[in-house]
This record gives C-alpha cells, structure tokens and sequence, in this order.
C-alpha cells in the first residue's frame, strides 16, 4: 500500500505570508487567490481521476474482448488498477476535505481574531473618555480651589 498523499493548506498559506511578508484576510485579494488556487487544484484532481478511471474502464473493455477473459493475471491486473483507482478516490477526498476545512478554519480564526480586537477597541473607546472626564474634572477642581 502506498502512503497516502496529505496536503497542509494552512502550512502554505502560513510559509508563503512569511516568505513574502504578507498579511491574510479573508477579505484580501491574496485570500481570494488562494481559494482560487484550491479550486483549481481541486477541480485538476477530479480531472485526473475521471482520466484514470476511464483509463480502468478502457482496460475492462479491451479485457472482455479478449478470449477467456484475458485470464487470471489479467483479472488481477485489473483488480490492482482498481484498488489503485480506489486509493486515489480516496486521497483526493481527504485533500479536498482539509483544505476545506483549512480554508473554514482560517476565516473563523480571523474573524475571531477581529471581534476581539473590535472588543479591546470598543473597551479603550470607552475608558478614554471616562479617563479623559476625571483628569479634566480634577483639573478644574484644583483650579476652582485657587
């Protein structure tokens, strides 16, 4: 059995910012160029194994034109090819799988990131002008007093 193929979106995505010094949002161009990116490579995936498993199929036929089949080394020929066909069915599910998730997971990860940020934000507007209220205050009384 070979290893399967494992594919980590977010160690791409994180080694091409740091390469580049690049900040990503899901709202930047870049962003939307990566989704692209993995579309694309998704939907090359698909292509590659329509094209294998129409080769198996091919195969099949030409197997059956053959006298007795093609024979036993024939059949288990074929029976290789498909678990192989398999295989790659499967990775290529997996793949699609974690850079989708990747994908989910960065938008949540900045989108939490931003509420909390909008939050320390929203505190600090808050405080400075209460802060500001005091000073000010304090500054007017100690002038009264004089």
């Amino acid at each position: 059995m070979t290893k399967p193929f494992t594919l980590n979106i977010r160690h791409l995505i994180a080694a091409f910012a740091t390469k580049y010094r690049l900040s990503l949002k899901p709202d930047d161009t870049l962003f939307a160029l990566v989704k692209t990116n993995v579309r694309a490579f998704d939907n090359s995936l698909g292509a590659l194994l329509a094209r294998v498993t129409g080769e198996l199929e091919l195969h099949r036929a030409v197997a059956r034109c053959l006298p007795n089949g093609g024979g036993e080394e024939v059949a288990d020929a074929l029976r290789g090819a498909e678990q192989a066909c398999n295989e790659i069915a499967r990775c290529i599910d997996i793949c699609r799988r974690w850079a989708a998730e990747s994908l989910e997971k960065f938008e949540a990860d900045y989108r939490r990131t931003m509420a909390i940020r909008s939050f320390v934000l929203g505190m600090y507007s808050a405080i400075l002008p209460l802060a500001l209220g005091v000073g000010l205050g304090k500054a007017i009384a100690m002038w009264w007093r004089s």
